[in-house]
């Protein structure tokens, strides 16, 4: 229907200035409309105007009502006073829809009655121990809550010594309508995100009304539990800062958020108090604002807020700080500052204090990239994901994935969205991932991780405001190839984060390619019960008229072959007309489970306007809990005999004198063949690592280690050091920083199964001029735009058609390791160009051994023992 009013809202306008014209003031002429639904017209009054059969004065606004259509929302109409005349007035009308308010949610919708989206609605409780007075806190909790459709997304910020075990809802008699579990999956430090789904109408009629309160029970703990109301608290998502407050004698709290207004000058400061002291007509609230003690120096004042300039509305005050210096909100973004509220109530006065820090809550601030959201729409395939998570003193981690891209990454930025002003670089020129390491398959797929370690006041709140959007600038695409704005999600439960890297569906992964600017991202879990949970994001799909897009998943496909259809076999998720879906399918066959363990199975989302598949991705979940392995391959005796080492059929291996040479064991037969290098596009000189053939691409240590605060380990594969809280990332290479020499560009370090540090072995290098291009370098590489080919490339120069693979050219005869997103290069298959055919195989296992999954392979190697199970199901 609303798409049928912007259609006609021409032709009703149109109607309307016709219908004004003939019911002016100096015209005599009035047209009546047909019909006993209509009202009849009211005589025209003095002044003002007339619209329809309705006076408005002068100045007044209204949605009008058009018949047969009803309120049109999205149109506002006004009387305006005529500028030769003191009484009558023009009725001027406009369309508001593209005036709507920019939203910092993912999931804005537009409600029964109003023009614009807007974001879900959202509720807040502040939990205390409640009893007799002489009774102490046991704690102290915030909630927020976030209603989308029928499903409660809960976050939880808890403070006390004692664990939370179960949380509930209560009606106002006390009864208990429902109860959730605390399982520890679903604590994250002194958070706690949980998601109550399939509320009632009854009950989301109940929590809307504000007639639900909110229990959280500790472990072991005897007395009584925290206990909140839940009230209505729209815009909660967009407060930025908060500080939890206690009274000295714990009988007394409140909840203080802070944000800034879009202009940058004003801080504005909302407390909500909760306590035993009653508030009366005259009590009056002053606020504080303290930069803490440090460095043998006492607490200082920087701001007080007197009563006069504080507005209470029941138990809730308000008040707002002008112009507030940038060294102070720098203090504030560090959580530096502390805040004192002193009540002054009808028996007493009271001292509430707390620190202020970034808000921590289970919603995700995440971002989806295009190209049909880019400035200037693409369509190249490609697809993206960037992830951001908040540190105690202000740090910004942030995660950007990219795939499906076929020309080199120029520049990752992060913008503001009304100025277009550049943020934060936070990547140039991107040919290698973050390791340093480069890609089997070339600017395929990537990942840059990093830390903002200073980002100002005002650039954290646009983060929460949903004001930043990341542009990915490419060497075709200098605008921008793929582009997506920052907007929160919430908690998904713990199957399902937005935390954890997504699989990135790309219009490139279809066979044959499909040139889209839509993009998806896609999460896969398996619980106990080895049911398969999924959640779907989509982006830019054209839906055709039905409004459908559909998602199944497939094979059976090696790494970049055709799939082949499962017949009835193939797993329809589900059928959605959001951008999102999610759900679980139960009871999958174990052959479908071995083919989705062994990689086999991919994700295809298919629209109305493309049936044959949009989007498309590689399907790859943790099988440790459900299957050890997967089955082997076939085997029929056949083996190689290869110095003292014995190969099965189709298994491959490095030779043992000589690492640039691979090996193939077919039809009983030894095949090698030399190992051809991919070039490339280094910011640090390449070097190379032991038992290994190729170069690679160092990283300074700045770019590679992640800090992590205490208790708040990230959940990467890496080495950890604990005494200075970092983590390397698994297969990390980069020069480390020594004081106070700085970067020792001579050594480098890895992270294998632990940090190894080496001297630097350099490449030979095969370009006429090679250079160094600062005096510290140990190694020398060819200078920008002279290419650099070893000797295998001219070996290869003559042969046979070459091959493309996922997006990289590789020579006829020549054989490769594929990369795997998230996991790395894979040793257990190896792919061949034949006369332009590529061909992936894995390496085969001896009897009552099983090929590994893709992920466990990485750690454990190729083949595991066959679990007792499993092990005659797949052996002829």
């Amino acid at each position: 229907m609303e798409l049928k009013k912007d259609h006609l809202f021409m032709e009703i306008l149109i109607l309307i200035t016709f219908v004004q014209l003939c019911l002016s003031a100096k015209n005599k002429l009035v047209l009546r409309p047909v019909g006993r639904e209509y009202q009849a017209v009211v005589p025209k009054l003095s002044g003002g105007c007339i619209f329809g059969s309705l006076h408005y004065n002068i100045g007044d606004s209204w949605n009008p009502d058009i018949p047969p259509f009803g309120v049109m929302y999205c149109v506002i109409c006004t009387c305006n006073k005529v500028s030769n005349s003191e009484t009558d007035g023009k009725v001027a009308c406009r369309n508001k829809r593209h005036r709507c308010p920019a939203t910092s949610c993912a999931r804005p919708r537009v409600e029964k009655g109003q023009c614009c989206a807007s974001c879900p609605d959202e509720f807040v409780s502040l939990l205390t121990t409640r009893g007799v007075s002489s009774t102490p806190q046991n704690g102290l909790a915030r909630a927020h809550f976030t209603l989308v459709r029928s499903s409660l997304h809960i976050s939880i910020r808890y403070e006390g010594s004692r664990k939370p075990r179960m949380a509930s809802f209560l009606d106002p008699e006390g009864s208990t309508i429902k109860e959730l579990n605390i399982q520890r999956k679903a604590i994250n430090g002194s958070q706690v995100c949980l998601v109550w789904n399939q509320l009632n109408n009854k009950q989301i009629e109940s929590l809307k009304r504000g007639k639900l309160s909110f229990m959280l029970k500790l472990k072991k703990q005897n007395a009584a539990a925290l206990v909140g109301d839940i009230t209505l608290y729209k815009s909660y998502s967009e407060e930025t800062f908060e500080a939890l407050l206690t009274s000295e004698d714990k009988k007394s709290s409140a909840l203080a958020s802070f944000n800034l207004a879009r202009s940058g000058k004003l801080l504005k400061i909302y407390v909500r108090y909760n306590g035993s002291h009653n508030l009366g007509p005259a009590s009056q609230a002053t606020f504080k604002l303290i930069k803490k003690a440090g460095n043998n120096k006492d607490p200082r004042i920087l701001k007080i807020i007197g009563a006069g300039e504080v507005r209470r509305e029941n138990s809730n005050f308000k008040t707002s700080w002008i112009n507030p210096r940038e060294q102070t909100l720098k203090w504030l973004s560090r959580g530096h500052l502390n805040i004192t509220v002193v009540l002054n109530t009808a028996d007493q006065t009271v001292q509430l204090t707390g620190r202020i820090g970034i808000k921590r809550t289970c919603n995700s601030i995440v971002s989806q990239l295009s190209g049909r959201d880019a400035p200037r729409p693409t369509m190249t395939g490609a697809s993206g994901y960037a992830s951001f998570d908040f540190g105690s003193h202000g740090q910004i981690y942030y995660q950007v994935f990219l795939s499906g891209l076929v020309n080199p990454v120029e520049e990752i930025t992060l913008q503001a969205t009304n100025n277009r002003r550049t943020v934060k670089r936070l990547s140039r020129s991107v040919t290698t991932d973050e390791h340093g390491q480069a890609k089997a398959s070339e600017l395929w797929f990537f990942s840059v991780t990093g830390v903002w370690e200073r980002p100002s006041f005002a650039e954290t709140c646009w983060l929460f405001n949903g004001n930043i959007f990341i542009n990915v600038r490419t060497s075709s695409n200098r605008n921008g190839e793929i582009y997506g704005k920052l907007k929160q999600f919430p908690y998904m439960g713990h199957h399902l984060s937005y935390r954890d890297p997504p699989m990135l569906l790309s219009g490139n992964e279809v066979v044959p390619r499909i040139q889209t600017g839509a993009a998806g991202q896609a999460w896969f879990s398996l619980d106990k019960h080895c049911a398969l949970h999924y959640h779907l994001m989509i982006s830019g799909i054209d839906r055709g008229r039905k409004n459908l897009v559909t998602a199944e998943l497939q094979g059976f496909a090696d790494y970049g072959q055709v799939p082949q259809p499962y017949d009835e076999h193939v797993q329809l998720l589900k059928s959605f007309e959001g951008e999102t879906v999610s759900g679980s399918v139960r009871s999958l066959k174990p052959d479908f489970l071995v083919n989705m363990f062994k990689g086999l199975v991919y994700l295809q989302v298919s629209s109305e306007e493309v049936p044959q598949g949009e989007l498309r991705s590689q399907v790859l979940v943790n099988s440790a809990h459900c299957i050890h392995g997967s089955p082997p391959l076939p085997n029929n005796g056949d083996f190689c005999n290869a110095g003292n080492k014995r190969y099965y059929e189709g298994e491959s291996w490095i030779d043992e004198d000589d690492k640039c040479i691979s090996c193939t064991c077919k039809d009983g037969e030894v095949n090698c063949s030399n190992i051809t290098c991919q070039p490339l596009n280094c910011t640090e000189a390449p070097i190379l690592l032991p038992l290994s053939c190729c170069p690679v691409c160092p990283a300074l240590e700045e770019k590679v280690v992640i800090y992590y605060e205490k208790k708040r380990r990230p959940s990467v594969k890496g080495c950890y050091v604990k005494r200075d809280r970092k983590v390397y990332p698994a297969n990390a290479v980069w020069h480390p920083f020594v004081q106070p020499f700085g970067y020792m560009r001579c050594h480098a370090c890895t992270c294998m199964d632990k940090i190894s540090c080496i001297k630097v072995t350099c490449p030979e290098l095969h370009c006429k001029n090679p250079i160094k291009q600062r005096m510290a370098d140990c190694c020398m590489r060819c200078p920008d735009g002279e290419s650099e080919r070893s000797d295998n490339d001219r070996k290869n120069k003559k042969g046979g058609k070459g091959c493309n693979f996922r997006g990289s050219q590789f020579k006829h005869g020549q054989t490769w390791q594929p990369y795997f997103p998230l996991l790395g290069v894979s040793k257990c298959i190896t792919c061949s160009c034949r006369d332009g055919r590529t061909n992936c195989r894995r390496a085969p296992c001896p009897r009552g051994q099983c090929p590994n999954s893709l992920e466990g392979a990485m750690r454990k190697g190729c083949c595991i023992p066959c679990p007792g199970k499993y092990r005659d199901m797949f052996h002829d």
